[in-house]
């Protein structure tokens, strides 16, 4: 199976959360975060990893595309996290 690149992905969300996603994705990788991308039955999934540990990775459900933050990596990302959409930190706290 050939490598999915950022592009590629990115293609597969939506037109409203593609500047945002991009903008995470950008401070991820300047924070020293490694990029794997990978085809799966609902459409893709993208792991950022710091160390061989997953940091937060992107999904796609029917309801759209989800971030999963790991919790105990949340501590070294306040600023990203701080700079998410209200509601989406109102959700993360819920969870």
């Amino acid at each position: 199976m050939a490598k999915t690149s950022f592009n590629e992905f990115l293609l597969a969300v939506a037109p409203e959360h593609r500047v945002f996603v991009e903008k995470l994705n950008d401070k991820l990788l300047k924070q020293g975060c490694e990029l794997v991308i990978k085809e799966v039955k609902s459409g893709y999934t993208a792991t950022y990893q710091l160390e061989k540990k997953t940091v937060m990775n992107w999904v796609f459900r029917k309801s759209g595309i989800l971030a999963r933050i790991y919790g105990d990596n949340a501590g070294k990302y306040e600023d990203t996290i701080a700079s998410l959409p209200a509601d989406m930190q109102k959700k993360m706290i819920t969870s």
